[in-house]
């Protein structure tokens, strides 16, 4: 590894790959690395894991994410992501919430544990509308 400080720049030069990360613990091929160019990336068994781009795009399994968060399986049939939620006795378990900034429009994913009834829609007056091709 190879790394050049200076006081005025920071870090100028960093090696490193997804199977030798610049910086490791004792695993050497777990680490963190710079890919390029304000561009920062973590590997996990020498495999490219998680990069955060110069966009402040976090890609998961995704090295050109072109969204805030991108999750990518690289393998069929496999699960994606999963969102779980916790909760005593019975009540509604809110496993994703969207919202508009200020929160004046919002949407929700939740479990009604009272109802047994996976519940999807909006949380606020607005109306909702599923779309097909468009």
């Amino acid at each position: 590894m190879a790394v050049i400080i200076n006081g005025t720049t920071g870090i100028t030069n960093v090696n490193g790959s997804a199977s030798a990360p610049a910086e490791t613990g004792t695993d050497t091929d777990t680490g963190l690395w710079f890919p390029a160019v304000n561009t920062l990336a973590w590997s996990t068994g020498g495999t490219e894991a998680m990069r955060i781009d110069s966009s402040q795009n976090v890609g998961i399994g995704q090295t050109s994410p072109n969204a805030k968060l991108e999750v990518n399986s690289a393998t069929a049939g496999a699960e994606v992501s999963r969102f779980e939620g916790n909760y005593s006795a019975s009540g509604t378990v809110v496993l994703t919430n969207w919202r508009r900034v200020g929160g004046a429009i919002a949407a929700a994913m939740r479990y009604n544990d009272a109802s047994g009834i996976m519940e999807f829609g909006t949380t606020t007056n607005h109306a909702q509308t599923f779309i097909q091709n468009g």
